[in-house]
């Protein structure tokens, strides 16, 4: 029997029982929140909420829209599965009607296997793809990253020399994002290792990128599951992205609402998210980005509802396409066309907008 999602705000609504009972037990597979189930003892405090459910909702903090999943009666109580699992460190808000009850965030449990997003998350992709980022949610243990990560073609076969090996590795701060890159030696035209080897990638053609399982964590858990993405490549992308091409819509008023930024192509994700940022005057918004879409959509959620006012969003010329291309220059140049490398250089990119 199923309810709708909303039910999940059951978790967190108050228990007038005297014993310190737990009320939920958050369900686990393969390193991810799957589920929650809301223990019986808890939902007998509240015979009245079948008939109010539709008031309840489960947001990402400053969306408007609920989150989307199914409830079912099991033996011990009621279990909410969302259709994607909640990640962790996400802000997560519980409304009644659209009155804020409380904002909770899931924490990273250390006794489960770690697991792992791969970006770019599009589908089709340039076959001048030149980084792939590989996004964990717990810290990683660094300098064997050539022990556990493979291309493989259409046969499943591994490529050999087409993943550059760097030392030391590139991951982030807290060693939760590795960067990854394409050899660039072989992207590269008139390079020697792209007329000795060609290309690392060719347009038309099916290719996964595996992280086998084994690879531990900083507390010593390793992954339990095998991790593969598959895509199409397309021709090479040889042409600058261009801001002009862009396009968003303002948030309200007196509203913590994202504001939206549309691309006509997959932008590179770690550059995305740094490279983009939203002033009032000479003061930045605090908030959260995020990519979606596969990279087409840049999103930014305020901490703070929008004032009034004249904004501008600042892009840094770092910002780029998959293809390595950046505001100010094309990754690669055909050489004997005496294409030059810089273009607008020193250039300042942003878009203005007001909120009245």
């Amino acid at each position: 029997m199923y309810r709708p999602v909303q039910l999940l705000l059951l978790i967190f609504l108050p228990c007038t029982s005297a014993l310190a009972q737990e009320k939920v037990e958050l369900q686990w597979e393969n390193g991810k929140a799957k589920s929650i189930l809301v223990y019986t003892h808890v939902l007998k405090h509240y015979s009245s909420y079948m008939d109010s459910v539709s008031f309840f909702s489960l947001r990402v903090k400053g969306e408007a829209t609920p989150i989307l999943g199914s409830s079912e009666v099991v033996d011990r109580g009621l279990k909410f599965t969302p259709m994607w699992p909640l990640s962790p460190g996400v802000p997560y808000q519980l409304y009644w009607r659209n009155e804020l009850i409380d904002t909770i965030t899931v924490t990273i449990r250390n006794d489960v296997p770690p697991t792992v997003r791969i970006f770019p998350t599009a589908d089709t992709l340039p076959e001048n793809l030149l980084k792939i980022y590989f996004l964990f949610s717990k810290p990683m243990r660094e300098g064997i990253s050539g022990k556990y990560i493979r291309m493989l073609d259409d046969k499943n076969d591994t490529l050999q020399n087409i993943l550059l090996e760097l030392k030391p590795e590139l991951w982030n701060a807290d060693h939760t994002m590795l960067t990854v890159w394409i050899d660039p030696g072989r992207i590269k035209r008139d390079l020697l290792l792209n007329k000795e080897l060609g290309k690392p990638l060719a347009s038309g053609n099916t290719y996964s990128i595996i992280l086998l399982p084994g690879w531990k964590d900083s507390d010593g858990i390793p992954m339990s599951t095998l991790f593969r993405k598959n895509f199409i490549t397309t021709e090479a992308d040889r042409k600058k992205p261009k801001i002009e091409n862009w396009s968003f819509i303002k948030p309200d008023d007196d509203t913590t609402n994202p504001l939206h930024i549309y691309f006509p192509e997959p932008m590179d994700y770690a550059l995305a998210i740094r490279g983009i940022d939203i002033y009032l005057g000479n003061n930045k918004v605090s908030g959260i980005e995020r990519l979606s879409n596969g990279e087409r959509i840049w999103s930014f959620t305020p901490n703070e509802a929008w004032v009034k006012g004249v904004y501008q969003i600042k892009i840094q010329t770092l910002v780029e396409d998959l293809a390595g291309n950046n505001l100010e220059r094309l990754f690669d140049n055909d050489l004997n066309q005496g294409v030059s490398a810089l273009e607008t250089q020193g250039v300042n990119h942003h878009l203005d907008f007001e909120i009245d």
